[in-house]
C-alpha cells in the first residue's frame, strides 16, 4: 500500500474478534505493522477499553477520529451495530474476508459456533452494503458473499 505524496497521516482503526490468532497476524497485524514501518504516515489505531472495565470504548469520539475503520471477517450484529456508527460518523469502513463464513462445513470444529441463520445473513447484507471498501482472500469467497463484490 502507497498513501498518497501529499496525504501528511492517514489513521486507520483495526479490529478482530481474536487479535491473538493466526488469522488477524497474517491478514491484519502483520501486514499492516510492516506498511507502517514502511511509512510512518500510517498509523494504525487499536480500539481502547473503557476504564472501569473491559468493555471496548469504540464510540463516536473514537470513530471521528480515524480516517478509515478496518474490521476482519465481521458478521455479527454487534459489528454491524459498530459499522453503522462508524458511518454515522463519516468514518470509511474496510471489510476484509479471509473466511468463507456462509458455507462452514460440519466436519469444521467450529461449526456449531459459526452456522448462519436467516438474521445473521440480513446482518451480513447489511455490513457488505454499508462498508465502502470489500475485499476477499479468493475469488470463491468472494463469489458466495450475499452481494455481488466488484
Amino acid at each position: 500500500m502507497k498513501l498518497p505524496p501529499d496525504l501528511h497521516r492517514f489513521r486507520l482503526g483495526v479490529f478482530t474478534n481474536s487479535p491473538d490468532d493466526a488469522r488477524s497476524l497474517s491478514r491484519l497485524f502483520g501486514p499492516f505493522n510492516i506498511m507502517r514501518r514502511e511509512d510512518r504516515r500510517l498509523e494504525i489505531v487499536l480500539p481502547r477499553y473503557h476504564d472501569d472495565n473491559d468493555r471496548l470504548a469504540m464510540d463516536w469520539s473514537w470513530f471521528t477520529g480515524l480516517d478509515a475503520m478496518y474490521f476482519l471477517d465481521p458478521r455479527s450484529e454487534t459489528e454491524a451495530k459498530l459499522i453503522r456508527l462508524a458511518k454515522e460518523c463519516g468514518c470509511r469502513v474496510w471489510v476484509d474476508y479471509i473466511d468463507d463464513v456462509l458455507n462452514v462445513r460440519p466436519s469444521n470444529p467450529s461449526f456449531m459456533h459459526t452456522v448462519l441463520n436467516p438474521t445473521d445473513i440480513r446482518t451480513l447484507e447489511f455490513i457488505l452494503d454499508a462498508a465502502d471498501f470489500v475485499t476477499c482472500t479468493t475469488n470463491t469467497i468472494k463469489e458466495r458473499l450475499p452481494y455481488s463484490i466488484p
